[in-house]
Parts: structure tokens; C-alpha cells; sequence
């Protein structure tokens, strides 16, 4: 009981006097009674709006703080635990999130240009309205995360599973994305201009509207998923697979998937040698100026609706 009134003195303590210093270090946030005016970390307060600019929290226990508006910007965040934790609209700018466990953790509208997150772990968190332009992302997990209207421009995903995401309406111009499992994943009316998506595993996603104008998506594995009215001019999909799969194949947990569409697609000057396209629907797609030396067409259904060959 002792020990409990001098934490509370202290605490109050250092609110009341302004010469109070950082240096009178309170206990880890965890081992405070949930009445405690306040909660530190290493001597930083933890609380709504607060300045924790270049902060080292790394390897702390963050989990279901409410942490919103925190500027926490160049922050050592490095295999933080933060699940549940609400960090929307804060300020992480250049903040070193490697490693860190981010599972449903609330990011709505942050700024997290130029952070590095690689190998942590986003399951099922939330960054609609991010700002993540220039991010690390290297080797993340998630499943089940929403990305909407998020800033992903020239950032780096590759290498790593993000399985059925929600990445509608997404600006990944210029992003590096090979080699990424985003099976079962929603990129409706996204921006991947000039994006990287060697190798990339994307079947049974829906990638209808989406702008993939000058994007490499060489081998990328596209079966099953819906492109209709995308946007492919000048794309290199050389040895692509966009073959419509069978009924009994599986991908991701998914039965039963449809064929691939590239209904209405524009696919002006794109590169479609030696690309898989059996039983693709390319009805109304504009193939204008494409090259088509060496890809497989048996069955697909052709612009002008005859099947292909």
C-alpha cells in the first residue's frame, strides 16, 4: 500500500511542478494500478496528443493504449508490442517499427512516411487514410488488414504475405511489390503505376478499375482474378498467368472462383509474351499494339466475342 501512494505521489508530482524531470523515471506502464492518473514507458508519459519524438520505446508494452495524435516521429518503435493500440492520425514519420506486433492495431489517417516496418506483423489492423509513401514493408504479415485510400507510392512490400487485404482505391505508383502473396486480395480503382510486381501472387483478387499503366507484372500469377475495365497500357505481363483456373482449385482458402476477367481492360502496347490467357474473358478488352507472341488463348473469350484457339 506503501509502495502504491509514493507511485501516485510521484506520478501527480510531475504534472503539478514544471521543473519535474524526465530523468525521475515512473514504472513500466504495465505494472501501474489501472487508477493512476497517468501511464510512462522509460520515462516517456503515454497519453493522447503527446510529444515522443525520437523517442526509444523499443521493446516496450504499448498494447491497447490510446495514443492518438502522439507525434512519434524518428521514434525507436523496434519490436514494440502495440496490439489493439489506437495510433490513429499520429505522427511516425521516419519511426523504426521493425519487428513490431501491430495486430488490430488502429492507424487511421497516420503518417507514416519514410517508417520502417519490416517483419512486423499487421494482422487485421487498420491504415485506411495512411500516409505510408517511401515505407519499408519489407517482409510484413497480415491477413485480413484494410489499407483503403492509403498513400503506398515507392514503397517496398515485397517478399511477404499479405492475404485478402483490403487495398481499394491505394496509391502504389511506383512501389515495389514482387514476390508478395496477396491472394484473395481487394485492389479496386488502386493506383500501380510503374509499379514492381515481378513474381507476385495475386489470384483470386479484384483488381477491376485498377491502373497498372507501365507496371512490371512479368510472371506475376493473376488466375482467377477480376480485371475487367483495368488499366494494363504498356504493362509487361511476359509469361503472366491469368489462365482461369479450374473449378476444384484452391487458392488461399478460396473454392469455386471464376474465370479471369479482363472484360473491357485496356491493354493498349502491353507485353503478353508467352502469357497464360486459356479461358480468360477479353471481351471489349483493347489489345491495340500488344504482343501476343507465344501466349496461350485456347478457349479464351476474344474482343470481339469468337473464341480463341
Amino acid at each position: 500500500m506503501l509502495y502504491r501512494k509514493n507511485i501516485m505521489f510521484l506520478t501527480v508530482a510531475c504534472f503539478a511542478v514544471a521543473a519535474c524531470s524526465t530523468a525521475s523515471k515512473l514504472p513500466n506502464s504495465r505494472n501501474l494500478p489501472s487508477n493512476e492518473p497517468s501511464l510512462s514507458l522509460n520515462g516517456y508519459v503515454l497519453e493522447p496528443n503527446a510529444d515522443l519524438s525520437n523517442a526509444d520505446l523499443s521493446q516496450g508494452d504499448l498494447s491497447r493504449l490510446n495514443l492518438e495524435g502522439t507525434d512519434l516521429s524518428g521514434a525507436d518503435l523496434s519490436n514494440a508490442r502495440m496490439s489493439q493500440t489506437n495510433l490513429s492520425y499520429t505522427n511516425l514519420r521516419n519511426a523504426n517499427l521493425s519487428g513490431a506486433d501491430l495486430e488490430e492495431a488502429n492507424l487511421t489517417g497516420a503518417d507514416l512516411e519514410g517508417a520502417i516496418l519490416t517483419g512486423s506483423n499487421f494482422t487485421s489492423i487498420n491504415l485506411n487514410g495512411a500516409n505510408l509513401s517511401g515505407a519499408d514493408l519489407t517482409s510484413v504479415f497480415t491477413s485480413g488488414g484494410t489499407f483503403v485510400g492509403a498513400n503506398l507510392s515507392f514503397s517496398k512490400i515485397y517478399g511477404k504475405q499479405l492475404v485478402s487485404v483490403d487495398m481499394s482505391n491505394v496509391d502504389l505508383t511506383g512501389s515495389n511489390i514482387a514476390g508478395t502473396n496477396l491472394c484473395g486480395s481487394n485492389l479496386q480503382g488502386s493506383n500501380l503505376t510503374d509499379a514492381y510486381l515481378y513474381g507476385t501472387f495475386l489470384p483470386a483478387s479484384n483488381l477491376s478499375n485498377a491502373n497498372f499503366s507501365n507496371a512490371d507484372l512479368s510472371e506475376a500469377q493473376l488466375m482467377g482474378s477480376n480485371m475487367a475495365r483495368a488499366n494494363f497500357s504498356r504493362a509487361n505481363l511476359k509469361k503472366a498467368n491469368l489462365a482461369s483456373p479450374k473449378s476444384s482449385d484452391d487458392y488461399c482458402g478460396i473454392f469455386g472462383i471464376s474465370a479471369t476477367s479482363l472484360e473491357g481492360s485496356n491493354m493498349t502496347d502491353s507485353n503478353l509474351v508467352e502469357a497464360d490467357l486459356r479461358g480468360v474473358n477479353l471481351k471489349g478488352a483493347i489489345l491495340s499494339g500488344s504482343n501476343l507472341y507465344g501466349a496461350k488463348l485456347n478457349g479464351a473469350t476474344m474482343p470481339d466475342g469468337s473464341i480463341g484457339k
